[in-house]
């Protein structure tokens, strides 16, 4: 039998809700510690774009050096780009905090895509100097790999063509006057630029020939720029994702093997911990909170000692006892409800950055699901902020709250 089965590179199903679920994915349906994964690459995104904006700019002043650029303009131009990133990189030693990094990017960002709209207009009348929108291009490109979502490069390209407009009109008109279009180009394109825009519909005097021309040449460039930026930016997003779900999906069935290991072979120990529930009380047969606390306590201690894996909805003897009762306390009433309210708790009392610590399956033992969470030993102290800063460590099968003291000996001995 001859299988004719034909492979699209677009799909014949392709609906808007497929087109806007390829531009806008949705992390944290997927996963809500890809956000963070995502974020952690800001720091990389801002060196690069810095190091590839220094490249180019020693090319362009290599090859301006033989051009008619008058020095003097040039090295301003370079200047003003070399003081606004020695500022980015005062403020990335002085801020504070673990959003530092992104909103640093989103900094960079702007100030390259205003400092290239501005060059260009501002060196306008200097032939063969009209760099800016290399450097914009440049940043485009690097938006499809930047930790930002896809729509960011359209509004970045919207932004863009505001600022151009703006600038023209605010700057550049009133300062060329009537001889704008020698003053612009040269004295020698002048009269090709004057026949062409004179060439246009309405009257040649009036104020808007020039934004007419302009905003063909100049102005769209920016959104298209942005819109292509846009589309493969979703597209490289998307990428990433199928690895990250290939790798979660291995990662789960691992988990999965070692959960059987685990249940058929140990007792509880410094590494195995079993919880009955996450929220589901089952001696009132009602949510309790409180026992929300116990597992990030447990979490806690994991992550200052040697690791380990814990276990919800099995009880103290290995039984398997699932997970309905405690699906039916929360808002999304399946697994992912359960492994979005870790992540939250992990979020609000430890903190969004120890979320790389804890991988979440969930396996199927004897028949019923099960919750894994298998957690890795944190290289600094952990301590549970919203208990007051409490200091937890998994001593045997026990997690022990240290006093003051004991915090102390504690870390100087295990922590360098």
């Amino acid at each position: 039998m001859i299988n004719n089965t034909e492979q699209h590179i677009i799909p014949r199903d392709l609906s808007m809700s497929k087109i806007k679920e390829f531009l806008f994915p949705n992390l944290e349906e997927v996963d809500p510690s890809l956000k963070e994964i995502f974020a952690r690459q800001a720091g990389t995104s801002l060196f690069l774009i810095f190091a590839l904006l220094f490249a180019i700019s020693i090319f362009i002043f290599g090859i301006s050096l033989v051009s008619n650029i008058k020095i003097l303009v040039l090295s301003r131009s370079l200047i003003a780009l070399v003081v606004g990133m020695l500022i980015i990189l005062a403020l990335h030693k002085i801020l504070r905090g673990e959003h530092r990094d992104m909103v640093l990017l989103i900094v960079a960002v702007v100030f390259i895509a205003t400092w290239g709209v501005a060059k260009d207009i501002a060196n306008f009348n200097v032939l063969f100097n009209s760099y800016g929108i290399v450097y914009i291009v440049v940043l485009f490109i690097g938006m499809i790999q930047m930790p930002f979502k896809p729509r960011a490069s359209l509004f970045l390209g919207l932004y863009c063509a505001a600022l151009y407009a703006i600038l023209w009109f605010a700057l550049v008109r009133p300062v060329f006057g009537p001889d704008w279009i020698a003053r612009a180009f040269g004295e020698e394109i002048s009269e090709f630029v004057k026949i062409w825009i004179q060439s246009m519909p309405a009257d040649s005097t009036s104020p808007f020939r020039h934004f007419k021309f302009y905003s063909t040449w100049y102005v769209l460039q920016y959104p298209i720029l942005g819109l292509i930026a846009f589309v493969f930016r979703a597209a490289n997003l998307h990428s990433h994702l199928k690895t990250f779900l290939a790798d979660k999906t291995l990662a789960t069935k691992e988990a999965e093997l070692n959960a059987t290991k685990a249940l058929l072979l140990k007792p509880e120990s410094q590494n195995l911990e079993f919880k009955s529930s996450l929220r589901w009380d089952y001696h009132t047969q009602q949510p309790n909170k409180k026992l929300e606390e116990v597992v990030v306590k447990t979490i806690a201690g994991f992550m200052n000692a040697e690791g380990g894996i814990l276990f919800i909805g099995v009880d103290d003897d290995g039984k398997p006892l699932g997970l309905e009762n405690d699906y039916t306390s929360l808002h999304k009433k399946d697994a992912d409800g359960l492994q979005l309210q870790l992540y939250r708790l992990i979020t609000d009392y430890l903190g969004v950055e120890f979320s790389k610590n804890i991988t979440i399956s969930f396996p199927n033992i004897q028949n019923v699901e099960v919750c894994s969470i298998t957690v890795i030993p944190n290289d600094t102290p952990v301590f549970v902020k919203k208990l007051d800063g409490a200091f937890y460590v998994r001593t045997g099968n026990q997690t022990q709250h240290l006093n003051a003291q004991e915090t102390m000996e504690y870390i100087a001995k295990h922590f360098e």
